[in-house]
């Protein structure tokens, strides 16, 4: 199991460099970031700095997460794969979306829930 997780945890950190990359080749603005929380630390720090914090950000969460996932029972770690497998979907589809200039099925859903909430602030 932990090779399993290790090998996940590659996945992740993989797919989110990834979506760091794409996303700085891609924008050149804050403005054309869909993400209002993260066009907004672009807006204050610029595009680069922003694109890296975001980057170390997820780093730091994915390793403090599997140090704890490794703490948990069996079934606790298998339980946590589907929702690893979801997160390195999304983040591949975003780098893929990024990198083509076409959004697919799960950047166009991304979009929509990025609509809906950042209308409400």
């Amino acid at each position: 199991m932990q090779t399993l997780l290790l090998f996940t945890a590659f996945l992740l950190g993989v797919t989110k460099l990834l979506d760091c990359l794409s996303t700085w080749q891609k924008l050149r603005h804050s403005n054309e970031e869909t993400n209002g929380l993260f066009s907004h630390l672009m807006q204050r720090q610029g595009v680069g700095p922003a694109i890296l914090l975001n980057f170390l950000l997820a780093m730091l969460i994915i390793i403090v997460f599997y140090y704890a996932l490794l703490q948990q029972t069996l079934l606790m770690q298998w339980l946590s794969l589907p929702l690893i497998a979801l997160v390195i979907l999304v983040q591949a589809a975003v780098a893929h979306a990024n990198a083509t200039g076409q959004y697919n099925l799960i950047t166009r859903h991304l979009r929509k829930m990025y609509v809906v909430i950042w209308k409400r602030h």
